[in-house]
């Protein structure tokens, strides 16, 4: 028998999980938290930041680091790379697509 269905509680009595009143407050601090980190994030970006401008990177060979034998195994690992992002891509859209479609199941049992 499922505690749903016997439907009483030890001691007789229902024991509060949570309270709704109590976690109304940490909803309105929510936004205040959001706000301060992204007041952080700027503030960091801003004091981070090259001072006098971009540096232009210099222009180099990849030949001058790596053999010929080393870039051409780079280029037959990024072939099937590129198809296995593109079929993670389609499963992640195929997944979302059937649960968003299929019928709710209905909300709690009739009694």
């Amino acid at each position: 028998m499922h505690v749903r269905d016997k439907r009483d509680f030890p001691g007789g009595r229902a024991v509060a999980l949570y309270s709704v009143r109590r976690m109304e407050g940490h909803r309105s601090r929510l936004p205040l938290a959001i706000l301060g980190a992204v007041t952080a994030a700027g503030v960091a970006t801003l004091l981070l930041r090259p001072r006098n401008g971009l540096i232009d990177p210099a222009a180099v060979s990849t030949t001058a680091y790596f053999s010929p034998d080393e870039l051409e195994r780079a280029r037959e690992f990024r072939r099937p790379q590129r198809a296995l992002a593109l079929g993670g891509v389609a499963a992640s859209g195929g997944t979302l697509a059937v649960l968003a479609l299929r019928h709710p199941a209905p909300i709690g049992g009739g009694v």
